[in-house]
């Protein structure tokens, strides 16, 4: 990409003839944690996103970063009335049957923490809650009860029936080494309160290709990246019938909060959006799963971040 010499509405003064604003920027697709890390390593690169583990030999290295944290996964459930997940009982099982903390030690190596809230970046306009507090409590005998009750019985092969349908589902996520670890060990904790999951890995691309798919995609679980600086961002996720609320999360209670949040100004609704977003776990609707850093590591410039490197910050100092 290459900077237009009549810029002159950037942010903060920012304009064509400011110090250090490159005149041009090269932006290469490295789907690779390791490769990237090389790259940076051996300053073919001036900054890229890398993760544990190998976020530990960057730091090693002494490359700064700037990081953020947000949840290292987000299990949403399809809510469309042919899947099974579209049955609240399953849903509450499912989260139930979730050691969220084995999950994220798994998903960030050991490096992460609890789930705090799908608020992240800068700037940070309200202060995370607990969310995962809100989560129905992990437990496998509990989880076999709240099937029990709604009539999912299992079978001589331990997958559970009701009306004739098998309790299976299909587990859509995006690959990579740390996930496929993780939802692997989840599908065998799934399977011991009697639910078949089946898991489909893909890449980014194949991923929205389903999650949006107008028609519904074939799934009924995702591990899907939700997560923005600004709390009324995440609306469309979790609201309403726009494309973006592709699990069709229909919750009375978060509705009726974010109303009442967006009614007030600025941090005077903070306990608002907080409480919303804890409506959406303790209905089971979404499951946030511990909390990762996510460094972008930098040489040869400086920049500011929100979720992401805003362009027009960037000051080339090498």
């Amino acid at each position: 990409m290459t900077r237009r010499e009549d810029y002159a509405w950037g942010p903060e003064g920012t304009t064509a003839k400011t110090p250090g604003l490159p005149k041009t920027v090269v932006l290469t697709v490295v789907g690779d944690n390791s490769t990237r890390a090389n790259l940076l390593l051996s300053h073919d690169s001036n900054g890229a996103a890398v993760f544990n583990p190998e976020a530990k030999r960057v730091d090693s290295a002494n490359v700064p970063s700037m990081d953020v944290h947000v949840p290292a996964a987000a299990l949403f459930f399809n809510h469309a009335p042919t899947r099974i997940t579209a049955d609240p009982a399953v849903r509450k099982a499912l989260v139930q049957a979730t050691d969220t903390e084995a999950m994220a030690n798994i998903l960030t190596g050991g490096d992460g923490g609890q789930a705090l809230s799908f608020m992240a970046g800068d700037p940070q306009v309200c202060p995370p809650g607990k969310v995962h507090e809100a989560a129905p409590a992990h437990s496998a005998d509990e989880a076999r009860r709240t099937l029990d009750a709604a009539g999912w019985q299992a079978g001589a092969d331990g997958v559970r029936r009701k009306d004739g349908r098998e309790l299976e589902l299909i587990f859509f996520y995006t690959t990579g080494i740390e996930q496929t670890a993780a939802f692997e060990f989840l599908v065998k904790e799934w399977q011991k309160i009697g639910v078949k999951a089946i898991l489909k890995g893909t890449d980014a691309a194949g991923a929205t290709e389903t999650l949006f798919d107008p028609k519904g995609g074939n799934w009924d679980v995702a591990n899907f990246g939700a997560a923005a600086p600004f709390p009324n961002m995440l609306m469309p996720f979790f609201n309403g019938a726009g494309p973006s609320n592709f699990s069709k999360i229909d919750n009375a209670g978060y509705a009726e909060k974010v109303a009442t949040a967006g009614a007030k100004l600025g941090a005077e609704g903070c306990a608002d959006w907080v409480a919303a977003e804890a409506e959406l776990v303790s209905a089971a609707d979404v499951l946030p799963i511990g909390s990762t850093r996510v460094p972008f590591y930098y040489q040869g410039f400086t920049a500011q971040r929100s979720l992401q490197i805003e362009p027009w910050s960037i000051r080339q100092t090498a």
